[in-house]
């Protein structure tokens, strides 16, 4: 019998997935932050669908803020969304939780996470409720893009340079509950990026996911990568996960176009920490002194 930890978490869902079937209107199946599917041949909008899953004692713990979780419930879809240069629309909310909890510390939850979703544009229209010996909030949710427009994992290419927004590392100390969703810096990223995705399971894990969708390498400079004040160390933004900050690509000759575009009209920053190279799968890091080694730092996974 193979189990989920002989596995590993990608080829669980590979396996899993492998039971999945789409038609003409799946533009994007399972594989990359949220799927792209097409109601009708000649529609201008692509709708992007996600879900996520936030577990009690896995993504929060019973002294975590019921702010905190309400608001990292909804804002991980969000953020879902805004990887693939999308705008939400509307969310669901599948919620369980023991008999016992006392509805205030629930109603936080979801006042948090609708206070969130509203500042986006985004509607819970829904959910549902059950018993269980724990609270889990299962989100759901939809945004638009136009057609054909949606950011793909898949799109990175040799000589392309990587950029994340933001700081990594450290999010588990508090980032994670109050972080902002990069949607209008998604949405600039629309006509730039020829790859992208949000960062949920550390650097490390997130452009490998990148490389191995767009079946190339990538050389990272250490120096370069840019710390929040809450990382431990460097190897923090590879393994820690939840900083949910944008990790994309720009085709080298939109480059001094992008930044002088990018400082105009962004207030977040965007460090450049290296580019994209033709050797598949095959990821290093150039250390401060100069030297380069294989990376071996990977990030969060379940199984």
């Amino acid at each position: 019998m193979k189990k989920l930890s002989d596995l590993g978490e990608n080829e669980a869902i590979k396996r899993l997935t492998d039971y999945l079937t789409g038609d003409e209107t799946v533009i994007v199946g399972p594989g990359d932050d949220c799927a792209v599917v097409r109601a009708s041949p000649n529609c201008k909008v692509d709708i992007l669908m996600t879900s996520d899953p936030v577990i009690e004692d896995v993504h929060f713990t019973k002294k975590s803020p019921p702010e905190g979780i309400g608001h990292k419930a909804i804002g991980r879809a969000l953020s879902d969304i805004a990887s693939m240069g999308g705008s939400p629309t509307w969310a669901l909310i599948n919620t369980t939780a023991p008999e016992s909890t006392d509805i205030t510390h629930l109603q936080t939850i979801f006042k948090s996470a609708a206070a969130l979703a509203m500042n986006h544009g985004c509607h819970i229209v829904g959910g549902d409720l059950a018993n269980n010996t724990h609270i889990e909030m299962h989100v759901f949710c939809a945004g638009t893009v136009p057609a054909g427009e949606a950011i793909l994992r898949s799109g990175a290419k040799s000589g392309d340079i990587i950029y994340v927004t933001g700081s990594l590392g450290g999010s588990r100390k508090w980032k994670q509950y109050i972080f902002t969703p990069r949607l209008k810096e998604g949405l600039f990223l629309r006509g730039w990026a020829s790859s992208m995705i949000d960062i949920s399971d550390g650097l490390g894990t997130d452009i490998r996911n990148i490389t191995t969708a767009s079946g190339v390498g990538a050389r990272l400079r250490t120096a370069d990568i840019p710390l929040s004040q809450d990382a431990d160390s460097l190897k923090s933004a590879f393994t820690d996960g939840e900083d949910f900050e944008l990790l994309f690509t720009i085709p080298p000759d939109k480059k001094d176009e992008f930044i002088k575009k990018w400082q105009a009209e962004m207030e977040t920053p965007v460090s450049e920490i290296g580019f994209i190279t033709d050797e598949p799968q095959e990821i290093d890091l150039v250390l401060p002194d100069g030297k380069i080694r294989m990376m071996d730092e990977e990030g969060f996974q379940h199984f």
